[in-house]
């Protein structure tokens, strides 16, 4: 029964996050390798193991386009999570 409950309020939690504007939000993997800071006019920071890089990004339905220099990354939004090439990134509450 309390398992139910917890189930049921991350399951809230997250449909709650995955309905906010990307803009402003601060997306983390379990590890704190990597942070995706979303911001205004389609730019995003994107920390790897201790690097920060900024980048463009563009949204196709479910999918997030990072456009870093030399390359773009195809990463899908799944709720509150953005996952691809190996990460799997959770919004953090606002």
């Amino acid at each position: 029964m309390r398992r139910t409950q917890i189930v049921e309020a991350v399951e809230e939690a997250d449909a709650r996050l995955a309905k906010l504007p990307l803009p402003g939000g601060i997306f983390v993997d379990r590890n704190a390798r990597a942070k995706f800071e979303f911001r205004e006019r389609n730019r995003v920071y994107v920390t790897l193991f201790d690097e920060v890089m900024e980048a463009g990004y563009d949204v196709d339905g479910n999918r997030v386009i990072v456009r870093l220099p030399g390359s773009n990354q195809v990463y899908t939004r799944q709720g509150a999570w953005i996952c691809g090439n190996g990460l799997d990134l959770k919004r953090q509450v606002e």
